[in-house]
């Protein structure tokens, strides 16, 4: 429910994180920022039946001492950096959660091209078109912009090849020419 903290470096703490012990057993594990991800597997001593679940261990560093805020699925933790292998090796608990982490991964996979117009969410810029991919940058009103992925949503104008055809892209060219309209 709360944190835990002691006095040690982060490294001694997702060390000891780690360490399988009493009935726990760490079957894999990913450190992503600051959040750390295990498969752990539990086998209940009186009937010998196995439970595996995915956790997630907040980590923070305040000064000399180290702390964690260990979670499980069925909480439903707001963090989504789960790797996606790790949920083909625990049986679903949370499905609501899990499609947030599929849809995180899939946020992250996306791929730009330059000169694409890309919707902007969240944000009092509408849309910005992509000027650079590593890293990604992009225009609007003549004020170019570091962008993160997360903040990117619709394409909503593919570039375009110098014979006039789109380049990438799924949204139907009517589609395209619609919403390019409306974010102008």
């Amino acid at each position: 429910m709360g944190w835990l903290y002691r006095k040690c470096s982060m490294q001694e703490l997702v060390q000891d994180r780690l360490v399988s012990e009493y009935d726990r057993k760490v079957i894999a594990h990913a450190l992503r920022g600051s959040v750390l991800w295990t498969v752990n597997q539990i086998t209940h001593q009186e009937t010998g039946e196995t439970t595996v679940f995915i956790g997630c261990d907040l980590l923070r560093k305040d000064g000399e001492w180290c702390g964690y805020k260990d979670m499980d699925e069925t909480m439903g933790p707001c963090y989504y950096s789960c790797p996606l292998k790790f949920l083909d090796m625990a049986p679903e608990r949370n499905p609501v959660w899990r499609e947030q982490v599929r849809a995180y991964h899939r946020q992250r996979s996306r791929r730009f091209s330059v000169g694409q117009r890309v919707e902007v969410i969240g944000c009092t810029v509408p849309w910005v078109c992509i000027t650079g991919t590593n890293p990604l940058t992009g225009e609007y009103a003549g004020v170019r912009y570091n962008l993160k992925r997360s903040l990117l949503g619709e394409v909503l104008q593919d570039a375009e090849a110098p014979d006039g055809q789109f380049l990438t892209g799924s949204a139907k060219s009517s589609d395209r020419q619609e919403k390019a309209v409306i974010a102008v």
